[in-house]
């Protein structure tokens, strides 16, 4: 408790775009230019169905586990790091009173625990998504094809000053900050955009039979042969190996021949 309430009494001031905490040493400041890379891997889709007013919405949430790729996000001025925390997608349903989120918009934000609900510090990232992306991570997870995948974020979390000078492909520590001029325990969402969703096409698995799935095929020819490749074309391959193969070797007999009687000349 003693470290919440330490916590709680902190509050940001933020003038000419840089940070500073009463009472914490350092600034800290934006960086639009680095990437937040999460890669989410166990994967599980969900249905949400909310009825208002008589109309109903259904609405489907990817939700796997995030791994923070390189950076670090912290609080700033109390908190230990995260690096795992969970992400949720979801389509970005057009409202009629224009409330919601847009295409493309991410929010991560923190959580602090509760004692009466024995919860603990919790992180999280949200991204809201076209219709029409959310159907294809829908239907490459259904199949089997999308074991896991990355979401890139560009946010308005905070570094401390001097971290901008850090080389490409070292990490940096992100920080929530305190609410502004007024002390709070929960810390302000870091809002943003999504820059780049990515995943691959795994190859779907096969469903092992009584004895289970045989072994390997062994590479042969054949597997280098483009699939539309026909029987005549196949033969003629064959024999235009064989041709290549002759005169290489009647080149190879040449030469030699041309040696030898060099030699005695």
């Amino acid at each position: 408790m003693a470290g919440q309430d330490k916590r709680a009494a902190l509050k940001a001031e933020v003038a000419e775009g840089v940070l500073r905490i009463p009472g914490q040493d350092g600034e800290w400041h934006h960086d639009p230019f680095r990437t937040l890379w999460v890669e989410v891997t166990n994967l599980a889709l969900y249905q949400t169905v909310s009825v208002e007013e008589g109309v109903a919405t259904r609405t489907p949430r990817l939700v796997g586990k995030g791994r923070i790729q390189k950076d670090d996000l912290r609080l700033a001025g109390w908190g230990d790091r995260c690096r795992d925390l969970p992400v949720t997608i979801k389509p970005a349903i057009p409202q009629e009173d224009g409330q919601g989120y847009k295409p493309f918009t991410a929010v991560v934000g923190f959580i602090p625990a509760d004692p009466e609900l024995r919860s603990v510090d919790a992180w999280f990232l949200e991204a809201w998504i076209q219709q029409e992306d959310m159907d294809r991570m829908i239907a490459a997870y259904r199949a089997g094809e999308m074991p896991s995948f990355f979401v890139g974020t560009k946010l308005d979390l905070w570094i401390r000053r001097g971290d901008e000078h850090t080389p490409p492909g070292y990490g940096v520590t992100w920080h929530l900050v305190p609410a502004q001029r007024r002390e709070s325990s929960f810390p302000e969402a870091a809002h943003g955009t999504v820059t780049m969703l990515s995943w691959g096409d795994a190859a779907r698995s096969e469903v092992p039979g009584e004895d289970g799935p045989g072994p390997d095929p062994a590479p042969s020819l054949s597997l280098a042969i483009p699939a539309s490749a026909t029987v005549p074309d196949m033969a003629a391959l064959t024999a235009a190996v064989d041709r290549l193969r002759q005169t290489v070797l009647r080149v190879g007999v040449a030469i030699a021949g041309a040696v030898v009687v060099g030699w005695f000349l």
